[in-house]
């Protein structure tokens, strides 16, 4: 083995190396990504649950305030 076929071997070696970590770095960004999304999406979904929840105590507690009205009206 010559010196050029040893440079030439060195040299695909750091090619195959440094996909491979450009591979690693991608996929870690990936999954960042989707963590972050995932986040965001379950994030939105707890908020609007919430929401619907308090929307419903408040129409709940409306319709109480009609029927407390009605009955001192009745009275």
């Amino acid at each position: 083995m010559g010196p050029v076929e040893f440079i030439k071997s060195c040299f695909i070696i750091a090619c195959v190396m440094l996909s491979f970590v450009i591979f690693i770095k991608v996929s870690f960004a990936l999954v960042d990504w989707l963590v972050e999304r995932i986040r965001e999406a379950t994030l939105k979904l707890k908020i609007k649950r919430l929401l619907m929840e308090y929307l419903e105590s408040e129409r709940e507690s409306l319709g109480n305030r009609k029927d407390l009205e009605e009955h001192e009206d009745e009275v």
